[in-house]
C-alpha cells in the first residue's frame, strides 16, 4: 500500500508539473503578447501626454475627406484632415487630426470630416520644439478606451503566473 501510495504522489507530482509548464508557458505567452500591444498602442499615447505644452494656433482646414487606407491586407475608411497654420513667422501644414486612430464606420467618419469643410478656422495644436508637427485634437478621445484591452491582458497573465508559482509552491511541500 505504502508503494502504491508513493507511486500515485510521483504521478500527482509529474501532472501537476506538466500543468504547471503549460500554466507558464500560457501566462508568459499572454504576457509578452499584451506588452507588445499595449507598447505598440501606447506610442500615441505619449505624444498625447507631451501635447498637453503644445501651443494652441490658429489653423486654416485646406482638405478634408473620407479615403481609403490599407492596413494589414484590410480596407479601412480613415478621416484626411489636411489643415495651414503659422508657427514663427513660417506656414506649415498638418493632416494629423488626433494621436489614436482606430477604424469606424464610414458614417461617424463621414460625419467627422464634415465639421472640417475647406476653409474652416478652428485651433490646432503644434510642438513648439517641433513646429512641423501638430495635431487637431489633442485630449483624451472615447477610441482610447482600446487600450484597456491590453493592460487587462497583462493582468491577466500576471494573475496566471502568479497562480502557477503559488501551485508549485504547494506541490513542493506536499511532495
Amino acid at each position: 500500500m505504502h508503494v502504491h501510495l508513493a507511486k500515485l504522489t510521483s504521478m500527482k507530482r509529474t501532472i501537476l508539473t506538466f500543468k504547471q509548464k503549460v500554466s507558464w508557458i500560457a501566462g508568459f505567452t499572454a504576457f509578452i503578447f499584451a506588452v507588445l500591444v499595449f507598447t505598440y498602442l501606447t506610442f500615441p499615447v505619449d505624444k498625447f501626454i507631451d501635447a498637453r505644452n503644445w501651443e494652441a494656433i490658429p489653423c486654416i482646414i485646406t482638405d478634408s475627406g473620407v479615403v481609403w487606407s490599407t492596413r494589414s491586407n484590410r480596407r479601412l475608411h480613415i478621416e484626411k484632415v489636411r489643415y495651414t497654420y503659422q508657427f514663427g513667422g513660417a506656414t506649415y501644414s498638418g493632416e494629423r487630426y488626433k494621436f489614436l486612430r482606430f477604424a469606424s464606420g464610414y458614417s461617424e467618419i463621414k460625419a467627422l470630416v464634415d465639421q472640417y469643410p475647406p476653409g474652416t478656422k478652428t485651433t490646432c495644436y503644434v510642438n513648439p520644439k517641433n513646429p512641423a508637427d501638430s495635431v487637431i485634437i489633442r485630449g483624451f478621445t472615447p477610441d482610447m478606451w482600446i487600450l484597456l484591452f491590453p493592460l487587462s491582458l497583462i493582468c491577466f497573465s500576471v494573475y496566471i503566473i502568479c497562480l502557477t508559482i503559488r501551485a508549485e509552491t504547494r506541490v513542493s511541500r506536499v511532495c
